[in-house]
């Protein structure tokens, strides 16, 4: 069963500015925070089992686990082992051919009659994905349905808020533009897992108008052979037990542990009573962990609580010929106690990897990194003194070994990712960068974000690759994603280039007071995209600007002597 919760909020002019997703749901819903703290947060999760489970391999994997748990025996029935834990990790799996295909539209006007100018906007973007592998007709069928109810979603909302802008000129003013200012429709793929076994995913709709905002995320996780869904109980042998252990997994509370964690954590306790009761869970499958996404009560309240757990070490609770397994390169996700388990030099023996802030202050971190309880040196980290807290935390691995991605919440609109080579029983700091978009299920291919202010605050979306870097991330395309809107202050008339980015001797004029959004960035032609946008889209036509950059990473287009800053009015500046 598909398993989603919902919530709808009232967002402050703030908070729409900030958010980004899209739109309304069906069935049982579920509301979804971004990547927050101590892993107690949202993620996502994959399970392997392939089409081919024949009754002969699943006895053979089943007795593989008896023995595993056997030569390490039970604790107080938490389902935790004594000593060393076995695991035999396999990474034979083929990562899916996707092509993913992506709804982006906007529109926008100046709100007339105002002190300051100030842009309305409305924003769709739906992201789906096709198999493009052979024999995978089945899988197929599921996302182009499941892609489908999201989308028309968010198209019918998109079409509808177009047509009241008249009215929202009519209502807005100085006192209430904000509430008029950012409509958002949007349906997002988090994926979790993609390999020739599983495929496990979320899609996160979050709708943003001017009267009521919601936020939800849908749970899937399918058997990529056949397209089977993968049921809760499939996995968990014991759910009593797997409760038992999520319990155990909470980091004690210390001095320094602020009331927000302690809240997290009775969250997480209450989701562990609710797995034991038999109650239906939202669930999504990584390599290493399940991820857990649930609606509890707590004091009267309802509270979203998402969490991974773990799972290597749980033999006799979870069936673990559905972990372990991956593709050629992987990522693994940090657990609810902070942990990554994992055996890091395959020597069949159970790693734990742990990434905690242990500072006393709500301001900055305090990192600290062990590894098999071993505290690790870290050299100084300026990085960390501008962070509130500890985001999320992954390790990928690629052809230049593990490496630690320790992402912290930031001030700036752009979170900063700490990165750290993992070798053998050290942990090393390469450096820092932007963050990652998504997941990095695909470490060859990764989408990472970095803070751009290029027609208004935002980022810039760089896909790139983990393979053959320090960890760093390395640019793999010339063209960097880009979304912003602004009206043109005045008449521009530019010149035309051809696709390959060669100018011509045509001219194409921008009338002042043209909507325009951004559409991206090509570094190597030194070129930006804009598109014109209108109510009727067909009216749109896009248009480039030559780029003007220096050595940090600062973009700006020019004009008869002005900048973007002065070319374009309504634009969203978080500084």
């Amino acid at each position: 069963m598909t398993m989603k919760r919902s919530i709808v909020v009232l967002l402050t002019a703030a908070m729409i500015l900030s958010l980004a997703g899209c739109s309304k749901k069906d069935e049982k819903e579920t509301s979804r925070t971004r990547r927050t703290k101590d892993s107690t947060e949202t993620e996502d999760t994959e399970a392997p089992e392939t089409e081919e489970t024949s009754s002969e391999s699943e006895q053979s994997t089943e007795s593989e686990s008896e023995s595993e748990s056997e030569s390490s025996s039970d604790t107080s029935g938490l389902g935790k082992p004594s000593g060393p834990v076995q695991v035999k990790l396999d990474h034979s799996l083929t990562l899916l051919d996707l092509s993913e295909d992506v709804t982006d539209r906007a529109y926008g006007e100046l709100i007339k009659n105002l002190d300051y100018p100030h842009m309305m906007s409305v924003h769709e973007y739906v992201s789906s994905y096709t198999v493009l592998s052979d024999n995978y007709d089945a899988l197929n069928k599921k996302l182009s349905d499941i892609s489908s109810i999201h989308k028309n979603a968010c198209d019918k909302e998109y079409d509808n808020i177009v047509k009241q802008f008249p009215e929202y000129q009519k209502n807005a003013s100085d006192e209430n533009y904000y509430m008029f200012s950012s409509n958002y429709f949007g349906s997002y793929i988090n994926l979790c897992r993609a390999d020739s076994e599983i495929t496990s995913f979320s899609v996160k709709d979050t709708l943003i108008s001017t009267d009521l905002s919601s936020d939800s995320e849908a749970f899937y996780n399918f058997k990529s052979g056949t397209g089977e869904e993968i049921k809760f109980d499939d996995i968990i042998t014991d759910r009593s037990a797997f409760a038992d252990a999520i319990i155990a997994s909470i980091p004690a509370t210390t001095s320094n542990t602020n009331d927000w964690q302690k809240t997290q954590y009775e969250a997480v306790k209450a989701a562990a009573e609710n797995i034991r009761n038999n109650e239906d869970v939202a669930f999504l499958l990584y390599a290493n962990a399940i991820h857990i996404s649930d609606t509890v009560v707590l004091d009267g309240q309802s509270k979203d609580i998402n969490f991974n757990v773990s799972v290597l070490d749980l033999s006799s609770c979870v069936k673990l010929e559905y972990f372990g397994s991956t593709t050629k390169y992987y990522s693994i996700v940090q657990d609810v106690g902070n942990n990554i388990k994992w055996d890091f030099d395959e020597d069949g023996i159970l790693d734990t990897l742990t990434v905690n802030d242990v500072s006393d202050d709500d301001y900055g971190i305090n990192l600290e990194i062990s590894l098999n309880d071993k505290k690790i040196t870290l050299p100084d980290l300026p990085e960390l003194q501008d962070g509130d807290d500890i985001s999320w935390v992954c390790v990928s691995y690629t052809n230049n070994g593990y490496f630690l991605y320790v992402e912290c919440a930031m001030e700036d609109p752009v979170n900063t990712t700490l990165v750290f080579h993992v070798t053998g029983d050290s942990v090393e700091y390469v450096g820092s960068m932007g963050e990652f978009d998504s997941f990095p299920v695909n470490p060859d291919s990764v989408v990472v974000n970095r803070r751009s202010d290029l027609l208004g605050t935002n980022h810039v979306s760089i896909l790139s690759t983990l393979n053959d870097t320090n960890g760093i991330p390395k640019q793999t395309s010339d063209f960097m994603k880009k979304y912003g809107l602004g009206a043109a202050n005045d008449k521009m008339v530019l010149g035309k280039f051809t696709p390959d980015g060669k100018p011509t001797d045509q001219s194409v004029t921008v009338p002042a007071g043209t909507v325009v959004r951004i559409l991206g960035i090509n570094t190597k032609q030194e070129l930006v995209t804009f598109e014109a946008v209108f109510p009727d889209e067909s009216q749109n036509f896009q248009f480039q600007m030559i780029l003007r950059s220096s050595d940090d990473d600062y973009y700006d287009v020019y004009f008869n002597g002005k900048g973007a800053y002065d070319l374009f009015s309504g634009c969203f500046y978080a500084d």
